[in-house]
């Protein structure tokens, strides 16, 4: 049963989430694959063992269809993670912002939407609670772009970023455009014997 599913998309999945994702494509589930599953579908930087569904009903976005299933948008990730309990969050909304246009502000004034009666202080509290406990690159990410996002919910407009240090080692691009943007990644490169920086464009 896994044969039939795409060779990327068995990677990003462990044997039991394969074989759960092609029971529910089989039965022609009306649930959409969401939250860190559909990320890691999209961005393909970590294995799942679970296949994570909401009812298409409760998204903002359309979502796409993989293998059968329909994936959330990278803006419904975005809500869905903010709103999780899942110790992983924090490493996959750091995989958001550091592979997609979206920024966890964003996310926040989503979430306000859908959630009205969630308190945006509390969710900002509850990463900064959450992201005390981590070391390395993770903890060391959060520790400067939380204030900065409690800064600009505060003010409700721009505050300028601190320069995030770049990921260590080989990065692995996304291999979807995300969101409804019709962004896409642009290589770091030299231009005019100048080294420009890789960034995010329109089509």
């Amino acid at each position: 049963m896994t044969e039939r599913l795409p060779h990327w998309l068995r990677g990003v999945l462990s044997l039991e989430a394969a074989y759960r994702w092609r029971a529910l494509a089989t039965e022609g589930s009306d649930q959409v694959v969401s939250g860190g599953t559909a990320l890691a579908v999209q961005l393909r930087h970590r294995v799942c063992d679970e296949i994570v569904c909401v009812p298409a009903g409760s998204l903002l976005r359309e979502p796409v269809t993989v293998a059968g299933m329909a994936v959330a948008s990278a803006d419904d990730v975005l809500v869905q993670l903010l709103w999780a309990d899942a110790a992983e969050r924090l490493a996959d909304l750091r995989q958001v912002e550091l592979r997609t246009p979206l920024q966890v502000e964003e996310g926040l004034i989503l979430l306000a939407h859908v959630r009205p009666e969630v308190s945006t202080e509390r969710v900002i509290s509850e990463l900064s609670e959450a992201a005390a406990g981590l070391s390395g690159d993770v903890g060391e990410y959060w520790a400067e772009r939380l204030p900065e996002v409690a800064a600009s919910m505060a003010v409700r407009g721009f505050v300028r970023r601190a320069v995030v240090p770049r990921q260590r080692g080989p990065v692995h691009r996304p291999a979807l455009t995300l969101g409804s943007s019709g962004q896409v990644w642009v290589e770091p490169h030299e231009r005019d014997g100048q080294q420009v920086a890789g960034y995010w464009r329109r089509r």
